[in-house]
């Protein structure tokens, strides 16, 4: 082959990728979104509840006093286990943000050795067994008490996570991120 056209054809191979991500920087926008659930009200059937039309609030009567969402983002979980303690901590430590709280809410015949209390931006609550279900079924719509569920300052249902899954809670801290700072990266 011609010795000009291997270097125009290295020079085209080079430069190519580097005009596409020019591009890309310059004209591109990257924007993120977290979906919001329920937008046109609760589509579920779900026994012993009822829910208002249009778009469906955490409503914070149902809550008790201590687990009120002040306007903050939330991640809620309803299970007292080691493993989905240790997953709210790994959340924990992903921010020193005061407008991020991690209420655990737990059924208070469920309690083991994991004791009560609060570090960090986590807090336990404990409550009877049919309050407990009550609050995870109609309260928060979610499908049991294995998930975690992220709450925006509007108290709008952000997303619904396994709270046994590490990719999971990835994708939550993620979202987070998110609606803290507006991108992925958090800057």
């Amino acid at each position: 082959m011609n010795r000009s056209i291997k270097v125009a054809l290295l020079v085209v191979t080079l430069a190519l990728p580097a005009l596409i991500f020019t591009f890309l920087k310059l004209f591109g926008e990257n924007t993120f979104e977290v979906p919001i659930y329920h937008t046109n009200g609760v589509d579920q059937n779900i026994e012993g509840c009822s829910f208002p039309s249009g778009q469906y609030h955490v409503d914070p009567s149902q809550m008790p006093e201590e687990a009120r969402l002040q306007g903050k983002i939330s991640v809620v979980a309803f299970v007292a286990d080691r493993k989905v303690l240790n997953q709210l901590d790994r959340v924990d430590q992903s921010f020193s943000h005061k407008s991020l709280q991690i209420l655990n809410i737990c059924d208070s015949t469920a309690i083991t050795e994991l004791g009560g209390g609060s570090a960090g931006s986590l807090r336990q609550l404990y409550l009877s067994s049919d309050k407990h279900q009550q609050l995870i079924r109609c309260g928060f719509v979610a499908e049991n008490d294995r998930q975690l569920v992220l709450i925006d300052q509007l108290s709008r249902i952000r997303g619904y996570y396994s709270a046994e899954d590490w990719e999971e809670v990835d994708r939550l801290i993620l979202e987070i991120k998110i609606l803290l700072y507006g991108t992925a990266n958090g800057a």
